[in-house]
């Protein structure tokens, strides 16, 4: 039996379109990808993108080894070098990435290095066992 996460994750398509070109690498949240007792899980993990109305865009697979990443956010909502390091790993620029965050509101972003698109959850399984 293979035990992976599937994260599924709405995302506005003109965000989605930097990630199939290649200008988005990483996906930043504010929840964090670990389990429920915050301890990081080192199963696959599998991203569904889907847009603000449901629909699919595309299925990616994450690093969860080693590629993961977290900062505090400044309680004044000022980007301190962690989310500074966020943004960058974006892909968006410092406006958008306000909007998506409002980082008076949040104290943690999280951030997985996107690997690959994948066809079906299969593949994220298959890439397991080579």
């Amino acid at each position: 039996m293979k035990h992976a996460q599937l994260v599924i994750a709405k995302i506005r398509p003109e965000i989605y379109q930097l990630i199939e070109e290649g200008k988005k690498t990483w996906e930043v949240r504010d929840d964090s990808f670990s389990t429920e007792d915050d301890t990081f899980d080192p199963n696959p993990i599998a991203i569904q993108y889907v847009d603000l109305h449901g629909k699919a865009l595309g299925l990616w697979q994450a690093d969860p080894d080693g590629s993961a990443d977290f900062c505090k956010v400044g309680k004044d909502g000022t980007l301190n070098s962690g989310a500074k390091r966020m943004l960058a790993y974006s892909g968006v620029d410092e406006n958008t990435f306000r909007h998506l965050f409002n980082l008076e509101d949040i104290t943690v972003l999280y951030g997985v290095r996107l690997m690959r698109k994948l066809s079906s959850l299969a593949d994220l399984l298959v890439s397991e066992e080579q």
